[in-house]
């Protein structure tokens, strides 16, 4: 019997390119074919023949819509999600810097004009209208699907190494008889020893049970896509604001929200947010 598909589904500026990052690097090791699609438009809207024809092993489905997601047949996946205040705050310094205009998401050129020519706090109103698409397949989405792992951004950057370790294991993806000698390796980089560095960039070889990767092995793609290293050095809180990798802290929506902000949020997203669990009580601020 053929193994079930792999997926990765997340939303724009919830870690989507660390995330992938990291598949693709492990996807490689497990001679699994990693295809990332942004839009329905890359699929034709026929998900489930997409995936088929193309021979996809793990799909990173990065603007998850879950209509589409409903079309594929047997697969285990893993979901992430992020405070969608702080998801306004990276999209709008993003578009405004770094994010590339792509043949997938052409409109973005347009917006970023639009965006230079206002002011940061008119900026961000406009980026949180932008955002309504996302948003709505937030609102959408069914979270409580037994072969999908949901995760939250916030903890997956906050220890790295234990939630990745624990999606390969939901995918069937991890080697659980290396697993003892993971946990040690993990231990000698939460230490801070250079040493692992070596290791873990292809200079030892584990054996692999079939279609699975070693523990060991997992940790060090983790480790190597570290955001410091990312951010070329930078340690996360420490800004800036013209890099892909902006930040890397949660809650950091609390330095950029005015009364304008929080008033049109609650108006058009709270749901979302409460859905989500972000917040408790609809009158926060």
């Amino acid at each position: 019997m053929s193994r079930p598909l792999a997926a990765f589904f997340g939303h724009h500026r919830c870690g989507t390119t660390y995330i992938n990052d990291i598949l693709r690097q492990a996807c490689r090791e497990l001679n699994l074919r990693h295809v990332t699609v942004p839009n329905p438009r890359v699929f034709n809207h026929d998900l489930r023949t997409f995936v088929q024809d193309k021979g996809v092993g793990f799909l990173a489905y990065v603007n998850a819509d879950y209509e589409y997601v409903k079309q594929l047949d047997q697969f285990r996946g893993f979901h992430v999600v992020r405070d969608p205040r702080d998801v306004c705050v990276s999209a709008y310094y993003s578009h405004l810097h770094s994010h590339p205009v792509t043949e997938t998401f052409p409109e973005l050129a347009e917006h970023r004009r639009k965006l230079q020519s206002l002011s940061k706090a008119e900026g961000l109103l406009l980026e949180m209208e932008f955002r309504a698409d996302e948003f709505q397949l937030m609102r959408q989405w069914d979270y409580s699907l037994p072969h999908v792992l949901e995760l939250r951004f916030e903890d997956l950057v906050q220890n790295p190494y234990r939630h990745f370790l624990e999606v390969f294991r939901f995918l069937g993806l991890l080697d659980e008889e290396r697993l003892g000698a993971g946990k040690r390796i993990l231990g000698l980089m939460l230490q801070g020893l250079r040493a692992v560095e070596g290791r873990s960039r292809g200079r030892l070889s584990f054996p692999l049970a079939p279609g699975r990767l070693p523990a060991e092995r997992l940790l060090g793609i983790v480790w190597e896509n570290d955001f410091t290293r990312k951010a070329e050095g930078r340690q996360p809180g420490q800004e800036d604001r013209q890099s892909h990798y902006r930040k890397g802290v949660a809650g950091d929506w609390r330095n950029h929200f005015q009364a304008e902000h929080i008033a049109y949020f609650k108006s058009h997203y709270n749901d979302v947010l409460l859905k989500l669990g972000y917040e408790q009580d609809a009158d926060w601020d």
